[in-house]
Parts: C-alpha cells; structure tokens; sequence
C-alpha cells in the first residue's frame, strides 16, 4: 500500500494522489493514513449501507464493550451539541407533521408499555428538580388571570359555571377529565359522552386580577349561579347558593380593569364581601355619574355623559 509522500498519498482504490488531508487517520499503518481516501471511503459506505448497518447492530447487540463505547460516543456528542440538537428537533416537530405524529406514537406506545418505569422516572425527576419546577410554575402561573367561567352545551343550552384562580389551566384539566371519563359532575360527562366534545363551549363570564384571592371567585361563583337561576336557565352544578342569595338582587360585576383590581384589594384588607363592595361602588356611580375612575366598562350610557 502506497505510503505518504511529501504531503501526498495514492489512494489504493481510485488511484489518485492526493493530500494527505483527503485520508483518515489509521495508526496500525506506517504513515497514520488509511489506503483508501475519503471519497472512496464514502462511496463504498454508500454502496453497502444495508449490509454495514445490520453488520452494526448485530455486533452492537452482542459486544459489551463495543455497546458501552458506542453510548459513550452518543453521549459525548449529545452533551457538546445538544442546544442545536433540541433546537432542530423542536423545528422539525412543529413543521414536520408525519415526524410529529410518529413522536406522539412512539411516547404514547412507550409510555403504555412501562407504566411504572416512567411512573417512576417521573418521580424521581420531580423529587430532584422540586425547586426548579415550582419556580418555572410561579413564572409560568402569576400572570394567569383568574376567572369565573362556563362551560356550555350548545344543543340544550345547560351550564356548567366554575371558578378558578388559573382559568386556562382549569380549563385543561376539564377537558382531560372529559375526555377520560373521570369527570366528578355526572351529568356534565354523561352528556359529554353523548353529545361529544364539539358541542361544549367554554368561555370566561367574569375574568379577574391574578392575584384574587379564592374567596371573591367562590362569591361570584354563587352569584353566577343565583343569576342564572333567577332567569331559568338550566345548571349541570349540583350544588346551588342560599336561599337568600337565590331572592336577592344580584350585582353585575362590570366595572373597568383598574376599578376592579382597587374593590378586589380593599375587600382583602376590610374582610367585606365583593357584593357588598360592588353594591357601594354602584351606589358611588348613581350618585356620582361624571366620576371618569367609576365608569363601567358596557355602560354606554355612562360613558356619553362624563
């Protein structure tokens, strides 16, 4: 086999001389460069993928330490290159719809198979990054703005009214449930089932500050419920407000966002009920109509005279 000569070698397959940079490197050989350049080399990987592949993975499958270099290998390149590993693969999800779905399937079949591997993994993966994960929560969370919402059947009209201090999440979590058949409402999933998910419309009736505190939503929360009862509208909730707030007037939360945050911070702080607070601001509203701060935000009428 022909050595290196000045910077130059044959290549023992085309016969070509060239630089010694077209050859890989071989330490069993004299010069450290292998017979054939890397074209050749290329072109008869080529010619024979199948056979090398199969060649591979049987001795993958059978030599220990050949598997362990092999990992290491993997791993090795994984850790150097893995933010443009992540990045591609995040493209290729989003663009590639047969690659995402191949995704979906793979996880899903993985996950059906080793329930309580991945149950496990799970675990300890939250154990380890509990920290981490309840800082990336908070962030992902505090901004989440909390709301009185529905959920409505489209063919007969019924209602489903919640609350809840993450709406969007509690709107997935519906929608899991659902889906699973694991709802708590009865008559809310037995429609579900029937109907089918098409026909349920979920919407915001009232959305507040993220900051509200529970107790305001629960509040208005009754009072949807009341409301809507008064005018006969029908309810999959199955527990319903006092008598006395089903007799009552209730009060139209529909004032503007800086007006709204202000009556939910002075309820924290006084202890007084947010119907109690929005029955005095619609008090300080009639008698005080060209106050700019009180003008609610559907109220035309209002809006024209200041």
């Amino acid at each position: 086999m022909p050595a290196a000569v000045n910077g130059m070698k044959e290549c023992s397959k085309c016969g070509e001389t060239k630089d010694v940079s077209e050859y890989g490197k071989c330490s069993s050989l004299k010069d450290g460069l292998k017979g054939k350049c890397k074209e050749c080399r290329r072109q008869t990987r080529l010619e024979n993928r199948d056979k090398i592949n199969t060649s591979k993975r049987q001795r993958y499958k059978d030599d220990g330490k050949y598997r362990e270099r092999i990992r290491k290998q993997n791993n090795d390149w994984l850790d150097s290159n893995r933010e443009e590993v992540n990045r591609k693969n995040r493209e290729r999800y989003q663009n590639d719809e047969e690659y995402r779905e191949k995704v979906l399937s793979n996880g899903a079949s993985y996950r059906a198979e080793n329930v309580n591997k991945v149950s496990q993994l799970n675990a300890t993966y939250r154990a380890k990054n509990k920290k981490a994960l309840g800082e990336r929560n908070q962030k992902y969370r505090k901004d989440m703005s909390a709301a009185v919402y529905a959920i409505r059947n489209t063919l007969n009209g019924k209602s489903y009214i919640g609350q809840s201090v993450h709406y969007p999440v509690r709107f997935r979590t519906h929608k899991f449930l659902l889906r699973n058949n694991k709802h708590d409402n009865s008559k809310l999933q037995f429609d579900f089932n029937l109907y089918g998910e098409d026909v349920f419309e979920f919407s915001i009736v009232y959305e507040f500050p993220p900051w509200t505190h529970s107790s305001i939503l629960l509040e208005q929360e009754k009072v949807e419920i009341a409301k809507r009862l008064q005018k006969g509208d029908k309810l999959y909730n199955s527990q319903f407000p006092s008598i006395e707030l089903l007799e009552s007037n209730v009060i139209e939360v529909d004032f503007a966002p800086d007006v709204l945050n202000l009556m939910i911070s002075v309820c924290d702080e006084e202890g007084i009920t947010f119907q109690d607070m929005a029955s005095i601001m619609n008090t300080i509203q009639e008698r005080n109509p060209n106050l700019d701060i009180l003008t609610k935000i559907n109220n035309s009428e209002t809006k024209e005279e200041t």
